[in-house]
This record gives structure tokens, C-alpha cells and sequence, in this order.
């Protein structure tokens, strides 16, 4: 009787099989991470269309742009953004309500920094879905609660006037920018563009603080010089505030330190405040998660892909009070009557 043979994997073949797989995937992994990335980075970039369509939407019904700072009160209770009065414009208007209903209550007490409570809600805590980029992973138990944003309003190209009334750019405290103001044409000037929350201590998206007029005002490079882009880190020597002073912590806090955006420094550069408060004036840098550059939306609605290597002229140059940005094509897009002719950007 004979014996038959059972055939089967060696097991020098099962590794070589397994191997083979191990290859395949670690192949196709990066391609499936990129696919992802790019889904995400369409969902950003529709956030900012409706955000355009938004702004547009509230300017029929105000004749006017929403302040990036302004609110019921006086002091600390005028500190409602823009996305705040936005609510409504993008189908939030029960939560908008809130802010109005506790506004009747407090008045002035009205602080977006604080997590009150009406009718069961904490609007301030609360995560409005086209205000994040699902690029930008974050943990509210990172900063204390709040509801974070990744979008800001461009105060233009003059750090100094940042939580001013009058900014080079199409929004500040308690200004109403008509759409007949921007007269350097809303194709070419920029209303919100993106911003990014730090990974840690000492990313971007964190604020050196102490800096003083010398690296914000009269020289916007020596706050470039405060970060490494070799360790893609500020450095040592840079001082901070606490440790819920960062961009993009607070979307219903109207402190440029939040919600604003300067058209200084390139994107995805270090951001610098003139005192440590997070209502002051500085230099706050457009920085995304996406690769080489931020996405923007224009005055006029349409969203534009800003590299990080835009020209941005002389950054060894004061900050403009007027006439043509000294911080090239990205400080022009910033202006809403620099009079500058931009060319391809």
C-alpha cells in the first residue's frame, strides 16, 4: 500500500509569503495616507466655501462684514467673534440664541473664556464641525475645554493694530468693512485663511510672548528668528504665556490671539505677541497641517491654496500705516486699499 505525500508551505515559503505581504502593504500604506490627507483637505477647503458664502450672507443682512471682536458690553464682554454672529449664517442660529439669551442676562459679564451654562448648554464648549479642519486633530482636555477653530480673520498686514478699530485688513475690533471699502478688489484680498492649533509646547501654533515693539513692530523677522525649522520648534530661549494662550483655543473669543490672522510672516511660521495677554496686539502666522502652505477664502468667496514659500518682500521693515505692503505679495493679499498690483500668486 503506498503512502501519499501531503503537500503543503515549507516554512521557508510561509516567510517569504508573509514578507511579500509586509512589502505590499508598507507600499500601498503611504498611498492610502495620502488619499486620506486629500479627502480631508477637500473637507477643510469646503468649510472655507461656506464660511465665504457666510460672510457674504451676513453682509446682505448687515451691509457690513462681522467685526472680528464685538460683543454686548463693554471691557472683557465685548470679546464675541466673528464666528459668534456668523452662528446663524451657517445653520446655528439655536445656538446663537444662547449667546443672545445669556447677553440679556449678564450683559457685559458675557466672557467667552468661561464655559457658563444656559438651558443645559455650555455654547462655548460646544464643536462647530465647519470651524475645524479634520486635518487638525486636537483633545479640548488639552486647553481647558474650550471649542477650538481652525480658521481666522485677516486683520491685514500691520501687527500693530490687530486689536485695533482701524486694521489694514478687512477686520478688527468693532470695525463693519463694507464690501465697497475693499477697493484693492475682493479677488484679491483675504478674509479668512487657516490656522493651527500646537501639537505640543513650542509648536506652531504656540505664541512667544515678552517679544516687545522690536520683533513685532519694527522688525517682523526677529520673530521669525525665535523658531528652528530644523527641529520644527521654537527655540529655547522663547518665553510663553499660559498654557491656554494659543492660536485657534477659543473660536468664540474675538482676541486676535484666536481668531485673528496677520499677512506678515509666511504661512506656517511662528506667531509673536507683544505682552503676555491674549488680547494683544502681534504677529499671528496662517499655519495648516497641510503640506506646503494654508488654504484661504477671498472676499469674493472663491478659496485659494497659499504656498509657504509666497513672496513676503522685506520682513526687516516696520509695520505699514499705509499705502503699499512692505511684505510683498502675501502682505498685499492681506490689504484691503494697499493699492497694490498683484500679479500671480
Amino acid at each position: 500500500m503506498k503512502c501519499r505525500k501531503l503537500k503543503g508551505f515549507t516554512l521557508i515559503e510561509l516567510l517569504v509569503v508573509i514578507a511579500i505581504i509586509a512589502i505590499l502593504v508598507s507600499l500601498l500604506l503611504p498611498a492610502v495616507q495620502q488619499a486620506r490627507e486629500a479627502a480631508r483637505r477637500t473637507q477643510c477647503k469646503n468649510n472655507l466655501k461656506q464660511l465665504g458664502l457666510a460672510l457674504h450672507n451676513y453682509h446682505d443682512v448687515s451691509l457690513a462684514f462681522p467685526s472680528l471682536r464685538l460683543g454686548p458690553g463693554h471691557q472683557s464682554g465685548d470679546r464675541w467673534s466673528g464666528f459668534v454672529h456668523l452662528l446663524p449664517y451657517i445653520e446655528q442660529e439655536n445656538l446663537y440664541n444662547l449667546f443672545a439669551a445669556q447677553a440679556q442676562l449678564n450683559g457685559q459679564n458675557l466672557r467667552p473664556w468661561e464655559e457658563w451654562t444656559i438651558n443645559g448648554v455650555a455654547p462655548t464648549t460646544r464643536d462647530i464641525a465647519g470651524y475645524l479642519c479634520p486635518s487638525d486633530p486636537y483633545l479640548k482636555a488639552n486647553f481647558g475645554g474650550q471649542a477650538g477653530n481652525n480658521y481666522a480673520f485677516s486683520v491685514g498686514d500691520n501687527s500693530d493694530r490687530v486689536d485695533d478699530n482701524d486694521p489694514r485688513g478687512g477686520f478688527g475690533n468693532r470695525t463693519r468693512t463694507r464690501m465697497r471699502d475693499i477697493t484693492d478688489g475682493t479677488s484679491g484680498t483675504i478674509a479668512l485663511a487657516e490656522i493651527q492649533r500646537p501639537a505640543s509646547p513650542g509648536a506652531l501654533g504656540d505664541v512667544a510672548v515678552n517679544t516687545g515693539d522690536a520683533v513685532v513692530i519694527d522688525n517682523p523677522s526677529g520673530c521669525l528668528a525665535l523658531f528652528d525649522r530644523t527641529t520644527n520648534r521654537y527655540v529655547d530661549s522663547a518665553a510663553f504665556g499660559s498654557s491656554d494662550q494659543k492660536q485657534g483655543y477659543r473660536w468664540a473669543d474675538g482676541s486676535g490671539h484666536f481668531t485673528g490672522v496677520t499677512t506678515i510672516l509666511p504661512p506656517n511660521s511662528p506667531s509673536c505677541a507683544k505682552q503676555n495677554r491674549d488680547d494683544r496686539d502681534g504677529v499671528y502666522s496662517a499655519g495648516s497641517k497641510h503640506t506646503g502652505g494654508v488654504q484661504v477664502v477671498m472676499f469674493d468667496g472663491s478659496v485659494r491654496f497659499i504656498s509657504e514659500n509666497i513672496d513676503t518682500g522685506d520682513l526687516t521693515q516696520p509695520v505699514p500705516t499705509s499705502g503699499r505692503s512692505p511684505y510683498g505679495i502675501w502682505g498685499a493679499l492681506g490689504s484691503i486699499q494697499g493699492g497694490e498690483v498683484l500679479g500671480e500668486f
